[in-house]
């Protein structure tokens, strides 16, 4: 199955996309940090104590420590809301106090590793991973959460349609508990649900229509490549060398016709294209 670093890629594919078209609108980030801690820590200090200065070379002003006491009495005041948010919703609250109270010296108070882009790589993704693993919910449900994260992630409306349907439902058919779901239903059943789905993300019935009929081409692709590996492991073992070369050269031919010389140098290079995960909606 899938491991982190395939569900730290769509985080950086989502929050690319979003952040490119956010670093050139007028409307602030809403930044986002999974930490509930009071203060900033540097190195060197207890993560209780108020830093003594900044991530630059200057200290602290007086001005900066009252804002500081002021956002820990904050946060003392509204620990056990702040507790009961969604981790991505905690985050924005967060860091709307921090801009509110510093203004763009909040990042560099708080570190760079804190910063807005930062968090919101580390939230989203670790969102992903608990999606990856929820199978205990639907597949509608799973749609839900994603669609909810990265509305909280970015409210800005050019962001959301820059990341598109697309995106969405890549990420969406990547997550190993959709895909669980999708095994278990019959191939009308599941072409079915994944109509549903990429509606629910967003697509105009025209494209999901269009795309229903790739499906379906995808779907014979693979009926056709497991045929061949299956003919391929028998041939495997009836023969050796150059008489499995050329029994493989006529097979080949059989099953891909023009595609055939591509899918020999794929395997001279040890790739199996039919061995991969079959992912339904996304290949």
């Amino acid at each position: 199955m899938k491991t982190s670093l395939w569900l730290a890629g769509l985080a950086v594919v989502i929050l690319g996309t979003a952040g490119f078209i956010l670093s050139l609108s007028t409307t602030p980030v809403q930044p986002l940090t999974s930490e509930t801690s009071s203060t900033p820590v540097l190195p060197g200090q207890p993560a209780t104590s108020p830093p003594a200065q900044s991530q630059g070379p200057s200290a602290l002003s007086n001005e900066d420590l009252a804002k500081l006491s002021a956002y820990e009495q904050w946060l003392e005041e509204n620990r056990l809301l702040l507790q009961g948010m969604p981790m991505l919703e905690r985050q924005t609250a967060l860091w709307e106090k921090r801009e509110a109270l510093f203004g763009d010296e909040a990042s560099r108070i708080w570190g760079e590793r804190e910063s807005p882009m930062h968090a919101n790589q580390d939230a989203f993704q670790a969102e992903l991973q608990r999606l990856d693993q929820a199978h205990e919910i639907t597949p509608e449900e799973t749609a839900h959460q994603l669609k909810t994260s990265v509305e909280q992630l970015y409210n800005n409306d050019m962001a959301r349609r820059l990341i598109g349907p697309d995106v969405m439902a890549r990420t969406l058919f990547s997550l190993d508990a959709v895909q669980s779901h999708l095994h278990t239903l019959s191939a009308d059943a599941r072409q079915e649900r994944i109509n549903s789905l990429r509606r629910q993300m967003g697509y105009p019935e025209e494209a999901i229509s269009r795309l229903s009929k790739q499906d379906q081409q995808r779907n014979e692709r693979w009926q056709n490549g497991k045929a061949y590996m299956a003919e391929r492991n028998q041939l495997a073992r009836r023969y050796s060398g150059d008489q499995l070369d050329k029994a493989l050269d006529d097979l080949r031919a059989e099953h891909f016709g023009r595609s055939a010389k591509t899918i020999a140098l794929e395997e001279r290079d040890g790739f199996f294209r039919f061995e991969r995960e079959r992912r339904f909606g996304v290949n």
